[in-house]
C-alpha cells in the first residue's frame, strides 16, 4: 500500500521543490596551518631521514582537516619496512605524539601522516559548494567529509547499496546521518526520493526533520512503531518487484526509464539510529528477519538501508543480517571487538574520535580514513525552515500531519494484523465516496475521512476484496467496478438479510431466555431441599447427644442393659438419617 502512496502523491503533486539555498549554511573555516612550520617539517623529514640512512625526497604535502600527510620518493632499492621501523624517530624530529606511515594508492610512493596541532570541523557548505557534489547528477549522492589528504570524500547510494555505521557513544554517528539527510535534501526532488527516518532512543535528532515533503512518514520513535514500519516496507518491496517484473525489468533504474512508464518510482531510503535498541526489544526475533529479507533484495527496487549502532556483537544483531550491509563506516569503537565485527580490523579502536572514521566501500578491502561532515542543530533548523516555507505546498500534499501510518491508533502490531480481517465500519460511506469520485486510491482515502494511512489502506483492501474496485496497477490509479445503482441493490439485499438474521436472532434468544427461566425455577426447588436436609441433619447430631447425656444423668437408677438400649436406639437413629 505504500507503493501505492508513493505514485498518488507523484500524480497528485504538480509542484515544483524548491532547493535550499548554500548560502544559509555556515562558511567553512579557514585553513590554520602555517605554512612555514610545514614547510620547516618537510625539510626536517627529509634531513633526519638521511641521517638516518634512507635516501629519500619530500615531493608533495597534503593538508587535511585533522592530519597532513607528507609524501616522500624513496630510493631505489629501499624497503616500506625500513620507514616503517623509523617512526618513533620520525616522530621525535618533528616533537609529534606520533606518526604513522601509510602508502598512497595510485602512486609509488610513501606517506608520513602527521595529526595537526589544531582540528578543523568539516563543514557541510565547502563540500555541497564543491564542483564535485554539484557535478554528480546522482540524486542519492551524499557528503561523507573529507579523507586524511584533504580530498572530498562523497557516497553514492545507489553503488553504495546498505551502509551499516558503528561507533560508540559521541563519536559521530549521528551527525554523518544529520549530513547525509541535509544532502539529500539538496539534491533530490521529493518525488524522486522519499525519506523514512526511525529512532527509538530518544528521537530528538530525527524531529529537527519533522515535515519536510521528503518524509513518506513521520520519524518513528517507538519500537512497535518500528516493526509495523519495517512489515510496510517489506510489502511495498514485494509490490515494487512485481511491477519491475511486470514491465520485464531487472531493476529500478531500468523501470523508471522505459517511455511508456507515466510515472517513475520514487527511491526510499530508511534511515535507523541506535539500531541495538530495536534487535534487544521483544520483537528482535520478527525484526531481525524482516532486516534480512528486505535488505537482502531491496536494492534492486530502489530501497536503501543506512543503519546506526553501538553493539555489534552477534547476540544482538545477528551476522546474517550484518551481511547484506556491504558498506561499513566505523567511528571510534570501545573494544577492538567492536572495530573487527565492523571493518575486519582492529583500527577503529584508535580513532581519535568527533568524527574521525574509517570507511570501507563495497566490495573493498581497504579502509579510508575520513573526518566526517560536521552540521549544526543551526543549521538543520535554517534548512528545514526555509523548505518549510518555500514548499508549503508539497508538504501540504504529503499529508505528514494526518500520522500516514495511523499507528497511534494501533499500539500493538498484533492489533494492526488482527484489524485487516474486520470490516471498517467507514466503509460503507468511503464506497459511496469512490463511486461518486470514479476513482479509488489509499490518499484520496485518507483526506476524505481523516484518518491515518493504515486504516485507509484497509478500506481500499476491503473495497478489492468485494470486487468494488480493481486491483492493484503500479501508478495507474485503482477503477471503480460498480455503479451508483449496482451498490444500492447490493446494499439493501444485505440489510435485508441483516434484518432477517436478526428477527430470528431475537426468537431463538426469546426461547433461550424461557428454557433458562425453567431451569432457574427447578434449580431453586432443588437447593431449597438440600437446605432443608442439611438442617434436620444437624439438629438430630447435636440434639440426640444432649438429650440422651441429661436423661442419663437424672435417671441414675436405670440398669445397664437399659441404657445400652436407649444409646442403641438413639445411635440407630442417627445412622438412619445419614443413610
Amino acid at each position: 500500500m505504500v507503493l501505492e502512496e508513493e505514485n498518488q502523491q507523484n500524480t497528485t503533486n504538480n509542484n515544483i521543490y524548491e532547493f535550499p539555498p548554500i548560502e544559509i549554511l555556515n562558511v567553512p573555516q579557514k585553513n590554520k596551518s602555517n605554512i612555514h612550520e610545514i614547510s620547516d617539517n618537510a625539510a626536517t623529514i627529509q634531513k633526519g631521514l638521511y641521517n638516518l640512512g634512507v635516501n629519500a625526497k619530500v615531493t608533495n604535502v597534503s593538508i587535511g582537516p585533522v592530519f597532513t600527510i607528507y609524501e616522500i620518493k624513496l630510493a631505489e632499492g629501499t624497503r616500506i619496512s625500513t620507514i616503517e621501523k623509523l617512526k618513533n624517530d620520525i616522530a621525535y624530529l618533528l616533537s609529534a605524539e606520533s606518526v604513522e606511515i601509510i602508502k598512497i594508492p595510485s602512486k609509488s610512493l610513501v606517506g608520513i601522516q602527521v595529526k595537526n596541532k589544531e582540528r578543523q570541523n568539516v563543514c557541510l557548505r565547502e563540500i555541497l559548494n564543491s564542483d564535485k557534489f554539484e557535478s554528480n547528477k546522482s540524486n542519492l549522492i551524499v557528503a561523507i567529509g573529507k579523507e586524511a589528504n584533504g580530498n572530498i570524500k562523497l557516497l553514492d547510494l545507489k553503488e553504495s547499496s546498505n551502509i551499516l555505521i558503528s561507533g560508540s557513544t559521541g563519536s559521530g554517528k549521528t551527525m554523518l546521518l544529520s549530513s547525509i539527510i541535509c544532502s539529500i535534501l539538496y539534491k533530490a526532488n521529493p518525488n524522486e526520493v522519499k525519506l523514512i527516518i526511525i529512532d527509538t532512543k530518544n528521537g530528538v535528532e530525527s524531529n529537527f526533520f519533522m515535515n519536510i515533503p521528503h518524509l513518506l512518514i513521520p520519524p518513528v520513535t517507538n519500537i512497535m512503531e518500528a516493526c509495523a514500519v519495517l512489515k510496510w516496507i517489506m510489502t511495498d518491496l514485494q509490490n515494487r518487484y512485481n511491477v519491475i517484473v511486470e514491465k520485464n525489468c531487472s531493476n529500478i533504474d531500468e523501470y523508471n526509464q522505459k517511455t511508456e512508464i507515466t510515472e517513475k518510482l520514487p527511491e526510499i531510503v530508511v534511515i535507523i539510529d541506535e539500531f541495538e535498541e530495536l534487535c534487544e526489544s521483544e520483537f528482535k526475533t520478527e525484526i531481525e528477519e524482516l532486516m534480512f529479507n528486505i535488505t537482502r533484495s531491496a536494492e534492486k527496487v530502489g530501497i536503501y538501508f543506512i543503519v546506526a549502532t553501538t553493539k555489534l556483537e552477534s547476540k544482538i544483531i545477528s551476522g546474517r543480517v550484518k551481511s547484506n550491509f556491504l558498506t561499513r563506516i566505523a567511528f571510534k569503537a570501545s573494544f577492538v571487538i567492536d572495530s573487527q565485527l565492523t571493518i575486519n580490523s582492529p583500527a577503529a579502536k584508535y580513532l581519535l574520535g568527533n568524527g574521525d572514521m574509517l570507511l570501507k566501500e563495497k566490495w573493498s578491502d581497504k579502509c579510508i580514513r575520513c573526518q566526517a561532515t560536521f552540521v549544526s542543530d543551526n543549521e538543520i533548523n535554517k534548512i528545514v525552515d526555509f523548505i518549510n516555507l518555500a514548499n508549503a505546498d508539497l508538504i501540504n500534499n504529503n499529508n505528514i500531519n494526518n500520522n500516514l501510518l495511523d499507528i497511534e491508533q494501533n499500539t500493538n502490531s498484533e492489533l494492526i494484523e488482527d484489524s485487516h480481517d474486520e470490516e471498517d465500519p467507514l466503509l460503507n460511506e468511503a464506497v459511496e465516496y469512490v463511486i461518486e469520485s470514479g476513482y479509488a486510491s489509499t490518499s484520496c482515502i485518507q483526506k476524505k475521512f481523516k484518518f491515518g494511512y493504515a486504516r485507509a489502506g484497509r478500506i481500499i483492501d476491503q473495497m478489492e476484496e468485494r470486487g468494488i474496485i480493481s486491483p492493484y496497477r503500479g501508478s495507474k490509479p485503482r477503477g471503480v467496478l460498480i455503479s451508483k445503482k449496482q451498490w444500492d441493490e447490493v446494499n439493501n439485499k444485505y440489510d435485508s438479510k441483516i434484518h432477517t438474521e436478526n428477527i430470528e436472532i431475537n426468537k431463538s434468544n426469546e426461547n433461550i431466555n424461557q428454557n433458562d427461566k425453567s431451569n432457574i425455577m427447578e434449580g431453586s426447588e432443588i437447593v431449597e431441599e438440600e437446605k432443608i436436609s442439611f438442617i434436620k441433619i444437624l439438629l438430630w447430631i447435636f440434639l440426640f447427644p444432649v438429650m440422651l447425656i441429661i436423661f442419663i444423668l437424672k435417671n441414675n437408677n436405670l440398669s445397664g442393659w437399659k441404657k445400652a438400649i436407649i444409646i442403641g436406639a438413639i445411635v440407630w437413629v442417627i445412622v438412619y438419617i445419614f443413610s
